[in-house]
């Protein structure tokens, strides 16, 4: 049997090491069309390590017969780098499957121990740097620093590197009754759901974020920073909140005017339900023919 197409998924270093393998592989089995799925951001040659990466980046445009992005940003950065006809990458906005709610909102919330009249803010992310976790938490204790009548519960779901300083910041600036961290939760879609806002605060490294659409489909009102893809997602203040990266004002303001705003929350969710479901379908319709 005679293989016409290799669909290749980079999700980055090391995955890249295994892409570069699969287009050689494919070079020398004569396969016609290599289409090629980029889940990252292009890195421009200005380190060392990059340098040597160019020969083999130009073996790769000159093999791969369809680069795809997940955002314009990401297809525009990949042109630049790599210096790709725009003819040859396309930009398919990241779709999502909604998995089903298991627990009510009172469930979750008597589950995790946190008042049934609580204002809950959710982050879903891998505790690394570039998450940005720590704005959020220095973004709460600004509000806790304004005096706000009744600050949010934060919860913080996944694990990784950051845990401990985290932590830290939480006992040094005392929120521990504001903030819980609840690892890694077998269905995270019932946090979210229970959840009254959703923020995203990364500092570097994003592109298209599943957990923004995950939001949107589930009607929340989220807060995310502007970065790559994500003006893609969210008009601000139409469908959600865009903040600048590393903006611990600006993210806290963006926090206080929705705790003090039930109708704004409300109708930025309901919009980001609304446009996305409109989004995916014009890009699905768009796909088939």
């Amino acid at each position: 049997m005679k293989i016409e197409l290799l669909h290749i998924n980079n999700g980055g270093h090391p995955g890249a090491c295994s892409c570069i393998s699969a287009v050689l592989a494919a070079n020398l089995s004569r396969i016609p069309q290599i289409v090629y799925v980029v889940n990252n951001l292009a890195v421009p040659y200005t380190s060392p390590l990059r340098w040597l990466d160019y020969p083999l980046d130009k073996f790769i445009v000159k093999s791969v017969s369809m680069f795809v992005t997940g955002s314009n940003y990401a297809k525009q950065r990949l042109i630049s780098v790599l210096k790709t006809p725009i003819v040859e990458a396309l930009s398919i906005h990241n779709g999502i499957a909604r998995r089903s709610i298991t627990e009510n909102r009172t469930e979750v919330l008597k589950r995790l121990e946190i008042d049934l009249d609580s204002i809950v803010i959710t982050i879903v992310a891998v505790l690394e740097e570039r998450k940005g976790h720590i704005i959020l938490l220095k973004a709460l204790e600004a509000l806790k620093r304004q005096g706000i009548d009744k600050l949010p519960v934060i919860l913080i779901e996944g694990i990784g590197p950051t845990f401990d300083g985290l932590q830290l910041f939480v006992r040094e600036y005392d929120l521990h009754r504001h903030v819980k961290f609840i690892g890694c939760e077998k269905n995270v879609f019932n946090v979210m759901n229970a959840s009254d806002i959703i923020v995203l605060s990364s500092l570097y490294n994003e592109d298209f974020p599943n957990v923004v659409s995950e939001a949107m489909g589930l009607g929340k009102p989220v807060i995310v920073s502007r970065l790559a893809g994500t003006p893609e997602q969210i008009e601000s203040m139409q469908d959600g909140i865009l903040v600048e990266p590393g903006d611990v004002n600006e993210l806290a303001q963006a926090i206080k005017k929705l705790l003090s705003n039930f109708d704004l929350r409300q109708n930025l969710g309901i919009n980001a339900e609304k446009y996305l479901k409109k989004i995916f379908k014009i890009q699905f319709q768009l796909i088939i023919i």
